[in-house]
């Protein structure tokens, strides 16, 4: 993958754990973009391309696990979202990739860019184009992920 932008301290903590792909390599190269070399997830799905119910509940734990992980040490992932929490093909481990806009708590910005659609279904209210990254926006979208995908306990 090549990106502006990435967090090799957060794609690290959670590939240490088995929460995120095995990083093998990230390298700045020509232009300021930054190669990511990690693992291949062959076979694994999105998040959403398996029904309420469907995930066993470790990938509840490991998600919870992913954002505690990270907000321990002070960092938020920033794009908690569906597309972003890969699954197994079983429905019993998940993985969180997709640390570009990784950043420290209150330290990084959302883009200017950023879909405000999926605020209401994806993402904090609090979030906004320029806003403020905080680690509460992801226990948030975590929230919202469980409600989401997972039967009630």
């Amino acid at each position: 993958k090549f990106t502006n932008e990435y967090s090799e301290e957060a794609h690290r903590i959670l590939a240490e754990a088995n929460l995120a792909p095995k990083l093998h390599n990230c390298w700045p190269v020509l232009g300021g973009m930054t190669m990511v070399m990690m693992e291949y997830l062959k076979d694994w799905k999105r998040i959403d391309s398996f029904e309420k119910g469907e995930l066993d509940q470790s990938v509840r734990a490991n998600i919870e696990d992913a954002v505690k992980r990270l907000g321990d040490r002070g960092l938020v992932h920033g794009d908690l979202r569906a597309v972003n929490v890969m699954v197994d093909p079983k429905g019993k481990q998940a993985k969180v990739v997709d640390f570009d806009w990784a950043k420290k708590d209150g330290g990084g910005l959302y883009p200017l860019t950023i879909n405000m659609e999926l605020r209401s279904k994806e993402w904090d209210t609090e979030v906004t184009p320029g806003g403020v990254m905080r680690k509460e926006h992801d226990s948030s979208a975590y929230e919202k992920m469980v409600k989401r995908f997972f039967a009630p306990l």
